[in-house]
């Protein structure tokens, strides 16, 4: 009986150890290291790099699209809970000359951009209202974990560094509304360099993502568009 269930066994760990696209163990490890395109040939291999690994490929892929769609998820419970808050009337009438939410590299429509108007004492109270508003929403997408748990040091390197872009983008225009609050600015030239500041925040990223490669750049799509709001 104990020989039975030893050949049994045997026979499982073989079945187990071999390869489900083709003939051979599985991985192909032998194969797959001369350069052989198997299916389930893994990552730096020759074989994978002739262009196998289609198992894993599809693998990684699936991985990489539930986490980006985890983070997106994230993200957009950030924008609605910003969207909440702002909603408020009393800010309706800084609404006509303020754009709460946009995206970085949008430019403003004409009515914001071409706004010649300084802030009245009112305005001034509503700004002074929004702002803090404003900031919260940015602490809530910091507190966002970007990093996914698979990142190699590359990827975190990179991640990092495209939203330190978006961190300094936010950071000035802060200063933006504070001017702007003190009646330094008009309404348009406030809407104009904060899209100039925006743009060159996002181009930073697509400079740094051609850079670093393809991989670096899918890794990173967790995304300043996705993350912040100015």
């Amino acid at each position: 009986m104990n020989k039975r269930l030893a050949s049994i066994s045997a026979i499982v760990v073989m079945l187990e150890a071999c390869s489900a696209v083709g003939p051979g163990f599985a991985n192909h490890p032998a194969d797959c290291a001369i350069g052989i395109a198997w299916a389930d040939c893994l990552p730096g291999t020759k074989g994978y790099a002739n262009g196998g690994g289609s198992l894993h490929r599809k693998e990684a892929a699936d991985v990489a699209k539930a986490q980006h769609d985890a983070l997106d998820a994230q993200f957009e419970a950030v924008r609605k809970q910003c969207d909440a808050d702002m909603a408020t009337s009393d800010l309706d009438p800084l609404r006509e000359k303020i754009q709460f939410s946009r995206k970085l590299d949008s430019p403003p429509p004409f009515h914001y951009a071409s706004l010649d108007s300084f802030p009245a004492p009112a305005d001034r109270l509503l700004i002074a209202k929004w702002a803090p508003l404003r900031d919260a929403c940015i602490e809530r997408e910091h507190a966002v974990n970007t990093i996914p748990p698979n990142a190699t040091p590359l990827d975190e390197s990179f991640i990092r560094q495209e939203m330190s872009f978006g961190s300094e983008s936010e950071a000035k225009v802060s200063e933006l509304v504070v001017s702007l609050c003190e009646q330094k600015l008009t309404f348009g030239e406030f809407a104009r360099r904060r899209y100039a500041i925006g743009k060159a925040a996002v181009d930073a990223v697509s400079r740094g993502a051609n850079a670093a490669g393809p991989r670096a750049s899918a890794a990173g799509s967790a995304d300043c568009e996705s993350a912040i709001r100015q």
